[in-house]
């Protein structure tokens, strides 16, 4: 028998479900390692910017979603990015990830958001079909990571990069 499926926003009061989306995150994600200390987790919980959802069966964290505020500087709203989406394997295709991304796209209409939006790698299909199916729009854009601490190469007359 399936239980019902209630979408809660995780929150330093709630520590025992932050903790355990953060393992469903690690999880699916297959991020191997410690996990961050409660003090830390406390710390990003209650961060003004941040904001996550876990979806929860009975006692079961079974999905979890995690995502940040940006304030824009060219006109006073924001934009919600989800930086993470992850459902247990054995809940997929139920429902799951689209309750998480209903919560998300609620907040979003009380902050008056611009947008909510979310990156996904072009290798990950079954990503870009949920959220196609969501009525999620694709756009063209190439995403550039870097290493802290170092200083960007300089640009040479040639236009190529030096380094």
């Amino acid at each position: 028998m399936d239980r019902p499926l209630r979408v809660t926003p995780l929150s330093a009061r709630k520590l025992s479900v932050a903790r355990a989306a953060v393992r469903l995150l690690a999880r699916v994600f297959e991020t191997p390692g410690r996990r961050p200390k409660d003090a830390w987790l406390q710390s990003v919980l209650r961060r003004p910017d941040f904001f996550g959802f876990a979806a929860v069966e009975g006692e079961a964290v079974v999905g979890a979603l995690t995502g940040f505020v940006l304030p824009l500087t060219q006109r006073a709203r924001v934009e919600l990015f989800v930086y993470d989406v992850a459902v247990d394997a054995r809940r997929r295709r139920r429902g799951v990830g689209r309750a998480l991304m209903d919560a998300v796209r609620a907040k979003a209409r009380v902050l008056d958001a611009a947008c909510v939006f979310v990156l996904a790698d072009d290798e990950d299909t079954h990503a870009l079909d949920f959220y196609r199916a969501l009525g999620g729009a694709g756009a063209k854009v190439t995403a550039f990571t870097f290493r802290p601490g170092r200083a960007a190469p300089r640009s040479t007359r040639s236009g190529r990069q030096s380094g």
